[in-house]
């Protein structure tokens, strides 16, 4: 997923020069500007994106492709979380926090796949709802997985929720 890409090249500039904002005291101010910033730019690339590639999935795949541009708008919501989340999360290990590193990971699993699951079972959705759920689901995940972190680097006195 272009997310996974684009986030991963932003941590790997990111794990090199947190420990040096750690120490200086600015890695919280750093984690919130990239975050919001990566929110503002994921939104910017997904939006024009899907009016832009919508129509254009079934001229180059098919007719028979066409539905899958439904899907596009469903994505936006995961791509913005896992995008906005996922090169900062080395923060946690970065501020020798890794105990609400693996509180905000297991939110996160918990997120995208206990509501799914429930849902699923009690309720009939079409595949495109389904895509909707978990697409809303994993947003609040990554969004309770970002309060985390930011409470963790502000937390300066213990470091611990």
């Amino acid at each position: 997923m272009p997310a996974g890409l684009i986030g991963t090249s932003i941590g790997q500039v990111f794990i090199s020069k947190a420990s040096g904002l750690y120490r200086e005291g600015k890695l919280a101010s750093i984690v919130n500007s990239i975050s919001n910033k990566l929110i503002i730019y994921g939104l910017c690339i997904s939006i024009p994106a899907c009016f832009v590639l919508s129509p254009i999935i079934p001229l180059v795949f098919g007719v028979k492709w066409g539905e899958t541009s439904k899907l596009l708008p469903l994505m936006i919501p995961l791509f913005i979380g896992q995008l906005s989340v996922s090169s900062i999360s080395p923060a946690f290990s970065q501020s020798m926090n890794n105990k609400n590193g693996l509180i905000a990971q297991i939110s996160l699993t918990t997120l995208w796949l206990l509501p799914l699951i429930i849902i699923l079972k009690n309720i009939t959705l079409s595949f495109f709802e389904t895509v909707l759920t978990y697409s809303l689901f994993s947003f609040m995940g990554y969004l309770i997985f970002g309060i985390i972190l930011r409470l963790t680097l502000s937390n300066k006195k213990t470091n611990n929720l």
